[in-house]
């Protein structure tokens, strides 16, 4: 026989126990999406540097005989044991020559090549094939630099064309997984260690020559120009770029290839500008650095050229000033700037910050100071490289971070490009309205639709809630009573909870620390509370707090099921009887509640009533806790924005009456109505893998 605790238990084991709410008598229809939206797979171009210095460990140690690309493991961290000794083969944890225990090939370019292999092999079977692009749902293309021995001439793009110099696109945007990897029609195994002719896939890439950074992301725009003007989808399918890099650029404004030259500062502009100019048409750049090494002033600038690529890093944290170096932002806004739209052709002001022209050379600038290009002293530079830094507007010199990957090992690399790939992989959608109503919901006489407003360059898209009356005759009001996303962006006082520690929490800064959201500073923590607590603030909505509510339908929570007849209860009046007089919800007793989800984090309980009486006034609101981590990928104080859109509460709802047994035992013919309940399920659909449950008798908490 089952009794009460075990049934109690068994639902425990299924679901978690997390907070309550009462009844529901709904009912919902989704619309045919397909009408509103398309389902695409994005398109990735992944440009990987193939300069000399990718043959050297992530550290830049070298002994007398040169790189030193051996290590002890794929993680390929400095060894000082293993990788010792060997009369003077080794240095610095690594060696330059294979030994036992110091055998794995860790030079940047190896490390690059199987972390890209962990990407394509998509379901981590051991094997690239189509099972991993059908997976992955991402269009791939490749394209690299290599062996460049001067800057590649920038030419435009034709049915022809595979590339410009020493710049090539390997294989196009659409090209199989296994073509792209190891240049297989079917197929690469995990032990696949080249490919013919050589250099035609990732796998047999050699690297040697110099970084014609700037040149390649200007010729890339060029080919993304080209391939979307092909496209049967290019009004809605997005594209981007992901930069595999571990250097500056050597070759632009008349470049001779060298690390430490005069007028660095030129070639570090031109690189920001070509990933301004690529992100303004509408090609977010991902910037993945490669090195433990890297000098500062390369960290800054990859951390521009990320931010003004449209992108940002979601494991760290960002710091400094994004104004510091000004270029005009707004081409993506809404509404568009058109005069900030970076463009060397048509307008070239809007690449660069005021003052400042391509290439130019600038009379105020100071001596390199670092250890790679010496510490300059004196008018001459003396043991320093003269004219390396711009006193004003030099991207090496202003402190950013946060927005470009800056990989240190094989497993910083991997998980840079997994994070780079799930942020592409989450623009599936593009939309064909303005506004789009996925969801409505009848309850009692009322009709309430959710809709919301996609947002191409923004994370939050803000959602509605309306509430229309059904006529008499059956037909709907058209204009609405009341929004609750109007509604609750008026409302001050909120109860935001959340699941910490066995107990709910208020979300707040007392309760919650910056481990919970994955971060590392107060200041972080205090932005995504602010956000999530405050709502978006930009020049298109102000303190809105309603994401949009895209694939969970409103649920209705009103009264028990009046038409339920117990034919087992033989108490009098029967059990359920009882429950339901106890727990009248409706619109005009203020006890009714919409609950629906939205992609801002939340679970939204909403009041049924009038407006003016607390209609569509929130009660309160949940977040899941395996999504406190995630928020930071929503939350923002400037616009625009490097983040994208994710998901969250995404999933469907539920909500029934249950009888949980009388007396320990649920075989009874007597029971009682303190054994009924109201239970609720929430999913979070595409946001996560969390199913939470709730009952009780007060949907006031």
């Amino acid at each position: 026989m089952l009794n009460k605790k075990s049934l109690i238990l068994f639902v425990v084991l299924i679901n978690i126990i997390i907070f309550i709410c009462s009844t529901s008598n709904v009912w919902a229809q989704d619309d045919d999406e397909s009408a509103t939206f398309t389902s695409l797979a994005p398109d990735a171009l992944i440009i990987l540097d193939l300069s000399g210095s990718m043959n050297d460990n992530p550290a830049g140690t070298e002994t007398n005989n040169g790189y030193t690309p051996y290590g002890s493991s794929t993680s390929c961290t400095a060894d000082t044991t293993n990788c010792a000794g060997h009369s003077g083969h080794c240095t610095g944890g690594f060696c330059d020559t294979s030994y036992t225990n110091c055998n794995v090939n860790c030079s940047k370019l190896a490390i690059a090549q199987r972390a890209l292999y962990n990407i394509l092999d998509d379901n981590n079977d051991g094997t690239i094939d189509s099972n991993d692009s059908t997976s992955l749902n991402i269009r791939v293309g490749f394209m690299r630099y290599y062996n460049c021995s001067n800057d590649v001439p920038i030419i435009a793009w034709g049915s022809g064309t595979t590339g410009s110099g020493c710049a090539k696109v390997v294989r196009g945007i659409g090209s199989a997984y296994s073509q792209i990897y190891c240049n297989n029609t079917t197929s690469c195994a995990s032990t696949v260690t080249g490919c013919s002719p050589s250099g035609e896939c990732i796998v047999g890439e050699q690297a040697t020559g110099g970084t014609p950074l700037a040149s390649t992301l200007k010729l890339a725009k060029n080919y993304l120009d080209y391939n979307k003007s092909q496209d049967n989808a290019k009004v809605c399918r997005l594209k981007f770029v992901i930069l595999m890099t571990d250097g500056a650029d050597t070759y632009g404004c008349n470049g001779n290839g060298g690390d430490c030259q005069a007028g660095m500062y030129e070639r570090r502009r031109e690189t920001v500008a070509a990933a301004k100019q690529l992100a303004d048409a509408g090609y977010k750049v991902y910037v993945i650095g490669f090195g433990s090494a890297m000098p500062v002033y390369m960290q800054n600038t990859l951390n521009w050229v990320a931010y003004y690529g449209g992108t940002n890093n979601p494991l760290v944290d960002n710091v400094g000033d994004p104004t510091a170096y000004n270029i005009p932002l707004g081409c993506n806004a809404n509404p568009a700037v058109p005069a900030a739209c970076c463009n060397f052709s048509t307008n070239s002001t809007a690449c660069y910050p005021a003052g400042v022209t391509s290439c130019q050379t600038d009379t105020n600038t100071s001596c390199s100071n670092d250890t790679e290009c010496g510490t300059g002293t004196g008018t001459n530079c003396t043991n320093g490289t003269a004219k390396f830094y711009a006193t004003n507007n030099d991207p090496g010199l202003l402190p950013l971070s946060g927005y470009a990957f800056l990989a240190q090992d094989g497993d910083t690399l991997t998980a840079a490009l997994e994070a780079a790939f799930g942020a592409i992989r989450n623009s599936t959608y593009s939309f064909t309205q303005a506004s789009i109503p996925p969801v409505r919901t009848t309850a009692e006489d009322y009709l309430y639709e959710a809709s919301f407003q996609p947002l191409t360059y923004d994370p939050f898209w803000p959602g509605h809630l309306m509430r229309y009356a059904i006529n008499a005759d059956g037909s709907i009001s058209n204009t609405a009573d009341w929004d609750a996303g109007a509604v609750l962006s008026a409302q001050s006082a909120r109860t935001v909870l959340t699941y910490k520690a066995g107990s709910l929490k208020s979300f707040n800064s007392t309760n919650l620390t910056p481990t919970d959201f994955a971060v590392t500073t107060t200041t972080k923590e205090s932005l995504i509370v602010n956000f999530i607590l405050n709502g978006e603030t930009s020049q298109d909505v102000t303190n809105w707090k309603l994401g949009d509510i895209f694939h969970s339908s409103p649920m209705a929570i009103g009264t028990p099921n009046s038409a339920f007849y117990d034919q087992w209860d033989q108490s009098n009046p029967q059990a359920f009887t009882t429950f339901l007089n106890n727990n009248i919800r409706t619109t005009s007793n203020g006890k009714g509640r919409i609950l629906v989800g939205d992609n801002d984090g939340q679970l939204h309980a909403f009041r049924m009533g009038a407006a003016g009486a607390g209609g569509g006034s929130e009660a309160w609101s949940f977040i899941p806790p395996n999504l406190l981590s995630q928020l930071a990928n929503i939350a923002h104080n400037t616009h625009p924005t490097s983040l994208i859109h994710t998901y969250f509460v995404d999933g469907p709802l539920s909500a029934a009456d249950v009888w949980l047994g009388t007396g320990g035992t649920i075989n009874t013919t007597y029971k009682s109505a303190s054994d009924w309940y109201t239970y609720f399920i929430m999913s979070e659909g595409r946001g996560g893998k969390l199913t939470l449950w709730s009952s009780a008798t007060d949907c006031e908490s």
